[in-house]
């Protein structure tokens, strides 16, 4: 399947830094760079889903058992979904200097055969070894009615993209 939009290097990169992709993600993608922090590993997995770069998304993936992931799913899901951006809610640690840290984001996007926005809202737990920053889990987050919508809108969640 193509990718529709897929960014060039000069393109603006898809985690929302205002950089372009081949100076921002694409770099720790191809493997050319590790991610500095936590939080840059965050905005390069979102970005590969983007471009869909499955053995990226599995290789940064910190598991006992990599065998245990559906390539095929990661795939489908990265490829027929639209990504329509990245929104970084909280950080904790995760710097450069740390080997443990957690993200919180907001992925916008639209499903397969639906033209509704969806959010994804997670917590996710990244962890250094050897000056590697890899995935460990994420835990999602529910947005409660009155809660401003984490999409950036500055509306509340019922009357953005709760439905």
């Amino acid at each position: 399947m193509t990718i529709p939009n897929k960014p060039t290097a000069k393109d603006p990169c898809p985690c929302g830094l205002a950089h372009s992709f081949g100076d921002c993600c694409q770099p720790i993608i191809e493997g050319r760079i590790n991610a500095s922090s936590a939080e840059a590993l965050m905005r390069s997995r979102y970005s590969a889903h983007v471009v869909a770069d499955v053995d990226y998304l599995i290789n940064s993936w910190k598991l006992d058992d990599p065998s245990k992931l559906s390539r095929q799913d990661i795939a489908h899901w990265a490829q027929s979904s639209q990504w329509l951006g990245l929104h970084i809610l909280d950080t904790t640690a995760g710097g450069n200097h740390e080997t443990e840290g957690w993200v919180e984001f907001c992925a916008i996007y639209i499903a397969e055969n639906t033209s509704k926005e969806q959010l994804h809202r997670e917590r996710s737990r990244f962890v250094k070894d050897a000056g590697r920053w890899s995935y460990v889990e994420g835990n999602p987050i529910e947005t409660s009615r009155n809660e401003s919508c984490p999409c950036g809108s500055g509306k509340k969640y019922k009357r953005c993209h709760m439905n």
